[in-house]
């Protein structure tokens, strides 16, 4: 460890660079009489580390035979989790983002692996997250990498037009960690890039904090990477709502307590064991989310097993098994849970949302329950090149009922009754986005006072509809 501080390697190096440059920045803000607990996240994170490297140092330094071998990775994952308690307390960090790739498969050589080419790449069961869908994913630099902790994590990044090397128009997206090795704090992919910033490249100053991920229909999965092995598997566990910190393999009444391989893989010596298998992983949350897997293990590679379709942070579970201090029993646990079922399993999937025009899409312009309904709280805008990169901003919001889109502006609408009604403008676009309505009747324009029309007020055809009585029904 001693000659390891003293030859410190080029990732090291970079690492106190980078913790350098932010307490020169907060001693420029308390010099400026800013008070020391306005710092960004990234300052207070990098403060946490600095304080656990010296220590490590002077231990070292000491001799002494008790001190931890440990990395400045893991000593980074130690201050991330320990400020990930207090998450709702942080504002937002400043940083820079470049853009990435726009090949579509560019993220099959991520360091976290959930399109691991051997795998299937972006047909693997790993590659299940709507973030890889719609390429809303991103690379981040060493420190928010923390050692493969980060993989996995969901950060709200936004560009507020300030200058930048290129020009660009204010934006702002969830986006999701799959690589490591970006120069700036995030290096997104082409399609996240143009939503954030409007342009295609350069370097712009961003903000970013820590959010949940949206899950959409597939829920949590785990996949085994390397299968048919009673003594020994690697695991991916991949589209959860954070990043995980810990995981756990229990085969019959025998736990296994997995390691961090690389990025977001774990692995287990299963000491010959043959049972049936599941997974606890501990995300950075607190939550715990159950696996109940397989009925034989082990299993084959590229063999995986799925959460519920619809995975709700709200909804929970209790789960208490015996406790005991041995390692050859399941821990009790009473924390939050959410089961899982193995992917043969035949489950009723509920109605996925879908687009909709609404009175007719083109020409119009959203509103709530009538036409002069616009109150800003409906909504939120972002910018965006096509209806189409609109329409996939929203669907990375689990809350988002549908779009206006104009230009190059989108408003993504969260109006928990959704969208009601719209009003005529030139170059407008409005679609709503909602659960399928067969079976059930919804008012138009609010329902009341209103005449049933195409896709104009003046479009009645009599083609479009039978009369089957004159008195109402």
């Amino acid at each position: 460890v001693e000659g390891r501080l003293q030859g410190r390697t080029k990732l090291e190096r970079e690492d106190l660079d980078a913790i350098e440059r932010s307490v020169a920045k907060a001693r420029r803000q308390r010099r400026g009489g800013k008070e020391l607990k306005g710092l960004s996240r990234y300052g207070l994170f990098s403060l946490r580390f600095l304080a656990c490297w010296h220590a490590l140092i002077a231990c070292v330094q000491a001799k002494n035979a008790t001190c931890p071998a440990q990395t400045s990775g893991s000593l980074m994952l130690q201050a991330r989790q320990s400020t990930m308690k207090s998450q709702s307390q942080r504002a937002a960090a400043d940083g820079f983002m470049t853009m990435w790739s726009d090949s579509t498969t560019t993220i099959v050589g991520g360091s976290c692996e959930y399109a691991n080419a051997a795998n299937g790449g972006l047909g693997s069961p790993a590659a299940s997250s709507p973030y890889i869908a719609s390429e809303g994913y991103c690379a981040v630099d060493s420190t928010l990498y923390s050692s493969g902790g980060a993989c996995g994590s969901c950060w709200r990044v936004s560009y507020d037009g300030s200058p930048a090397t290129d020009p660009g128009v204010p934006g702002s997206l969830v986006v999701q960690v799959v690589d490591s090795g970006s120069a700036k704090a995030f290096d997104c992919h082409l399609t996240a890039f143009q939503r954030i910033t409007g342009a295609s490249t350069g370097v712009f100053p961003i903000t970013y904090e820590p959010v949940d991920c949206d899950v959409g229909g597939a829920g949590p999965v785990a996949t085994v990477l390397d299968g048919d092995n009673a003594w020994y598997t690697k695991v991916i566990f991949s589209n959860l709502v954070s990043a995980v910190m810990k995981a756990d393999l229990f085969l019959g009444e025998s736990a296994f307590t997995m390691s961090r391989v690389s990025g977001a893989t774990w692995s287990a010596s299963t000491a010959g064991k043959r049972d049936a298998a599941s997974f606890s992983v501990t995300l950075d949350t607190g939550d715990i989310i159950a696996f109940r897997c397989f009925d034989s293990w082990p299993v084959p590679t590229g063999s995986s097993c799925t959460g519920p379709p619809s995975i709700s942070t709200s909804e929970t579970t209790q789960s208490s098994t015996t406790t005991t201090s041995t390692t050859t029993e399941k821990p009790s646990t009473t924390t939050r849970t959410q089961a899982s079922t193995t992917t043969t399993t035949t489950t009723s999937l509920p109605a996925s949302k879908v687009w909709s025009p609404v009175d007719g899409g083109e020409g119009r312009a959203c509103r709530g329950s009538w036409p002069g309904d616009n109150s800003p709280s409906y909504y939120t805008v972002t910018m965006a090149q096509t209806l189409e990169a609109c329409q996939r901003a929203c669907e990375l919001r689990a809350e988002c009922v549908g779009v206006e889109f104009s230009g190059s502006r989108c408003e993504i609408w969260t109006r928990s009754q959704g969208i009601q009604s719209s009003k005529a403008l030139p170059n407008f676009w409005c679609l709503a986005y909602s659960l399928p309505t067969t079976g059930r009747f919804v008012p138009v324009d609010g329902g009341s006072d209103r005449a049933c029309r195409g896709a104009t007020p003046a479009d009645n055809s009599a083609a479009y509809y039978r009369v089957v009585g004159s008195s109402l029904v």
